[in-house]
């Protein structure tokens, strides 16, 4: 009887149950009345919100459940709620999946009933089976067989596959050929010998060899000096020695995401836990791998835990250790680190269980569970942990396997299995459909830079004059260089993945490619060239969008890539200038609150600004221009949206879904952006975004935000967002300083975009 009432009270969230019988109906008990209740003594009566009269009624339906004819009577709980599956040795489980379904659980429900800390013997200690995978084992058999070797490297555009890239070399005394043909969805690798060609094979021959499918009947071959380090740079852009986890610590009762943020205080068994995980080290001035946090001005906590495990360096994002903000139910400050990792652990104290999709996340794919337990026989008995996985069903498994039973009495045992699984669990979920797309998408881009990359320089090689103005690649130099610490990762992030290869060697302007120069009005015409990564250029963009009345100017918008300018001017971020890079972030929170404009950094704002970028962005931005009839609104409309995403709510903006959302709420319909993603990839709109970077750099571009008056016929360049005064005086316009807005011409022309979000 006990057990069935603890059973029936373990329901989904966002669940109610219907009982019906003798023509009597209860029903409407939510799952926070009844998981909050299960939390109490079995001995105490469970209280739902209605009268007492309801739970008198509640109970004897139970009773009757119990009953002769209780297979007709039974209403039947949808799967994993049958009792069956909820005995825990006495307890509850550690992980119950939503109702909806969407998750494994290892252990699965059905097996937990013999799962009770015990003194059998357990299977699956061993930590010489604890091996941690590799992302990618493929990614450094170049450096590794070619790097030290003489080879050559061919290029082809396949018109079914697209880019090639193949690399070839002799071994082994010239009696074997290794090969490795990179295309858009892998890298094949394959080592042939000599003897099974009458003759040198060609690279035709070799390609086919590994893929049947390659149909192109001749490779360029490259004469680039420095192309090596552009293919490691391609082949190993998915390896990191690097992670980072949310830490979550789940209190007896706490069901909702908002319950399990919002716990402030650590126990002395959580804060032991941490011990086993990690050390605890102060933020301020840290200089090993932060993990998105601030080690600067505090802004993202006073300590974290961190911890060195075989070569790899993991940050931990303890939600206790993070912000907590009064007032503020969903805890923003915490969720924007958490919520932003893939993989997070859950600490529980107590027996309520957690819930697999509780935290609301794009990102979040797994998680591990720990709870505390007692042996039954030894109430004196150290305690022991107990260990459960989910993970969304299009993660594939990984190891190492949870012992049977899933307890762990030795605490270096503990944090050997937990760091392993942790790290494991992260590099499986990059292959569940979410992140295999966006790394299909990102290779693809990439590939096509890195073929486009070395064409071109093999022709500025060998002499070719439209080549020879190609600014020099000094931004990819060894991987192992650099200072260490965030200067080092940052570095690294832009090596290998800020540029995405795509914008290489942007050409210059050649004769027959068409410009998209302003047409003249009788309006003074100033173009912004714009950038949705670059946080001072959304500064600059709304006080020209303010101002385009007040100065009675034609404001051209003129999305470019930023990535493009800056390598195209040999120009390198400032904040790699420790100190620049300091005072940046002083600078924008001024700047943000002196100009109105809703700035906050993002989590992890090198991960977004230069990991991830912004070049599907600007394209589609570019396609939103090209298709729009109404001059730049919604081009304004859709860039202001972007900004928002990423520098206010800490969110994507490169997947076609981030994309979609942005220009829907800029009031495009559904049926326009399927067109407009389409026109983003294409040809047309590449050359579109290539043009106009271009047009910037023969400005004499090298950041932007950059602003273009034509004056009297002439071109007058600013850049930055700290130049209006001498705009203004350029134009013969006056600029009005934001406190005096209120008593200026500003207020009948302009109203700000509602931000408040």
């Amino acid at each position: 009887m006990d057990e069935e009432k603890r059973n029936s009270k373990l329901l989904p969230r966002n669940t109610s149950v219907t009982l019906e019988t003798c023509g009597r109906q209860e029903s409407d008990l939510s799952t926070r009345d009844i998981l909050d209740s299960a939390a109490t003594s079995d001995t105490k009566p469970f209280c739902a919100t209605g009268s007492n009269q309801r739970v008198t009624e509640l109970f004897e339906i139970i009773e009757k459940l119990q009953g002769s004819r209780i297979d007709e009577q039974r209403c039947e709980f949808p799967l994993p709620l049958k009792s069956q599956l909820l005995g825990i040795g006495g307890e509850l489980p550690l992980i119950l999946p939503p109702t909806l379904g969407g998750y494994w659980l290892d252990p699965p429900l059905e097996k937990l009933v013999d799962m009770s800390p015990c003194t059998s013997p357990q299977l699956g200690l061993d930590p010489a089976c604890y091996d941690i995978m590799e992302r990618d084992s493929d990614a450094k058999i170049y450096r590794e067989f070619f790097g030290s070797q003489y080879h050559h490297t061919f290029i082809a555009v396949d018109a079914s596959l697209g880019p090639l890239v193949l690399s070839v070399c002799l071994e082994g005394d010239d009696q074997r050929i290794r090969v490795i043909l990179r295309m858009k969805e892998c890298s094949l690798h394959g080592v042939f010998s000599i003897s099974l060609f009458p003759n040198i094979p060609s690279a035709v021959e070799l390609a086919k060899r590994l893929c049947e499918n390659v149909t192109v009947t001749r490779f360029e071959v490259v004469s680039y000096l420095k192309a090596p380090e552009l293919i490691i740079a391609f082949d190993e852009h998915r390896v990191s020695s690097n992670f980072k986890f949310g830490i979550l610590f789940q209190k007896e009762g706490q069901i909702t995401e908002e319950d399990i943020l919002s716990n402030t205080e650590e126990s002395e068994a959580f804060q032991e836990f941490l011990s086993i995980l990690g050390e605890t080290v102060q933020l301020q001035g840290f200089t090993g791998f932060r993990g998105g946090l601030d080690v600067s001005h505090g802004q993202t906590g006073d300590d974290a835990v961190i911890t060195s495990f075989h070569g790899r360096q993991v940050m931990f994002h303890v939600a206790t250790k993070l912000p907590f903000t009064e007032g503020d139910p969903q805890q923003l400050q915490r969720k924007r680190h958490i919520g932003n990792d893939i993989v997070a652990l859950v600490y529980q104290e107590g027996k309520t269980p957690f819930i697999s999709d509780v935290i609301s996340s794009h990102f979040l794919h797994c998680f591990l569970v720990v709870r505390r337990v007692q042996r039954v026989d030894d109430q004196k008995a150290k305690g022991e942990y107990q260990v459960c996985v989910t993970a969304r069903e299009d993660v594939p498994p990984f190891g190492p396997v949870l012992p049977d039973p899933p307890i762990f009495t030795d605490s270096s045992l503990l944090r050997q299995f937990l760091l392993t699984k942790l790290i494991n669990a992260e590099i499986a979920c990059y292959k569940a459909e979410r992140f295999s797309r966006l790394e299909l998408r990102t290779r693809s881009s990439l590939l096509e830079g890195l073929q486009n990359e070395l064409s071109a320089r093999s022709q500025c090689m060998l002499g070719d004059p439209l080549s020879a103005a190609l600014p020099s690649c000094e931004g990819f130099r060894g991987m192992s260089e650099g200072s260490g610490g965030f200067i080092e990762n940052f570095k690294r992030a832009i090596r290998v993945r800020s540029h995405s290869f795509d914008t290489l060697g942007v050409p210059k302007k050649i004769g027959g490619v068409v410009t998209n120069r302003p047409k003249m009005s009788s309006k003074k015409v100033v173009e912004l060239f714009f950038d949705v990564v670059s946080p001072y250029t959304w500064l600059a963009f709304e006080v020209m969008c303010r101002y385009r009345n007040v100065w009675n100017i034609d404001l051209k918008l003129r999305p470019g890539f930023l990535g493009g300018v800056m390598h195209g001017s040999g120009n390198k971020p400032p904040g790699l200038v420790p100190n620049k890079f300091l005072y940046m972030t002083k600078d924008l929170d001024r700047l943000a609150r002196y100009f109105e404009v809703p700035l906050q950094a993002p989590s992890d704002p090198f991960e977004a600004m230069f990991e991830k970028g912004s070049l599907s962005a600007m394209r589609f931005v570019a396609a939103v221009q090209q298709q729009q009839q109404d001059g730049d609104k919604q081009v304004e409309l859709v860039s202001r949206e972007l900004w928002r995403r990423i520098w206010n709510q800490n969110q994507d903006i490169t997947t076609p879904e981030s994309l979609s959302e942005a220009a829907m709420k800029a009031g495009i319909s559904a049926s326009e952006v399927a067109e407009l993603l389409r026109l983003s990839t294409t040809k047309e709109i590449k050359d579109k975004l290539k043009s106009t970077t271009q047009e910037a750099l023969n400005h004499g571009a090298f950041g932007f935000p950059l602003m273009v008056c034509h004056v009297d016929g002439k071109p007058e360049v600013f850049f930055g967002s700290d130049r209006f005064e001498l705009m203004a005086h350029c134009i013969g316009r006056h600029f009005v300083i934001p406190q005096e807005r209120s008593g200026s011409d500003l207020s009948p022309h302009y109203q700000l975009p509602n931000f408040n979000l």
